[in-house]
């Protein structure tokens, strides 16, 4: 069972940009926007997926997680180790990830354009380690072998080819922390969001290859 763990405002009189703004109300960090939405609250008893097992806010029996061996220990690495309990859970017991929204914690968390992607890319690095760890939760999160040398050439070549675009991509985010984040209109946010969002995938997606490829041990210029 996962609750629900909106991202907190700055304090009064901290400037809240626009960044901030993205970070709590589209998908760059979580998927609680898609979960908050209409379609997403009207249907409690919908299983959202190993993929929405997210370890801030969640609850699950205790003598379940145990017999599934737990968490994954992984030191120094960041990320997937929730999820990858998730997917045991679902795979053993069938255990669906329900969504109870009033089961709420405030995430008290701010991210610069830099952390944001720094995050992403110790996400690459932890996916190369999960993956080997435990194939089977590889082969669903990724829907591929991301261990294998298609994989890492692929990597490679997309981190050389989309270097331009990312970097472009980051001198945008890194533009957002200077924006407030009232300029949207409230009335026209989701929309406008969205696009902002879309607008850094390439960036996120990048960082990301860059980590795999550390994981890997490949050489990252």
């Amino acid at each position: 069972m996962v609750g629900d763990a909106p991202y907190m405002r700055r304090p009064t009189g901290e400037f809240d940009s626009m960044l901030d703004r993205l970070v709590r109300e589209t998908p760059m960090v979580f998927f609680y926007d898609v979960m908050n939405a209409p379609d997403g609250l009207k249907d409690r008893e919908r299983d959202w997926g190993f993929r929405h097992c997210f370890g801030l806010n969640f609850s699950a029996d205790l003598a379940s997680v145990r017999e599934v061996g737990g968490f994954l220990a992984c030191p120094h690495v960041y990320g997937y180790d929730d999820i990858e309990l998730g997917f045991k859970l679902s795979t053993r017991f069938g255990m669906p990830v329900l969504y109870r929204p009033e089961a709420r914690v405030w995430h008290d968390h701010f991210y610069t354009g830099a952390g944001l992607m720094e995050r992403e890319r110790e996400l690459g690095k932890a996916a190369w380690v999960f993956a080997g760890e435990h194939a089977a939760f590889g082969m669903a999160v990724f829907g591929r072998d991301i261990r294998s040398r298609d994989e890492i050439d692929h990597s490679r070549m997309f981190v050389r080819d989309e270097r331009d675009a990312a970097e472009r991509a980051m001198e945008s985010l890194a533009e957002l922390e200077r924006v407030p984040s009232a300029s949207i209109d409230d009335s026209h946010a989701p929309a406008l969001l969205r696009t902002l969002y879309e607008r850094h995938l390439s960036a996120k997606r990048w960082e990301w290859r860059r980590g795999l490829l550390e994981g890997a041990g490949e050489t990252v210029d």
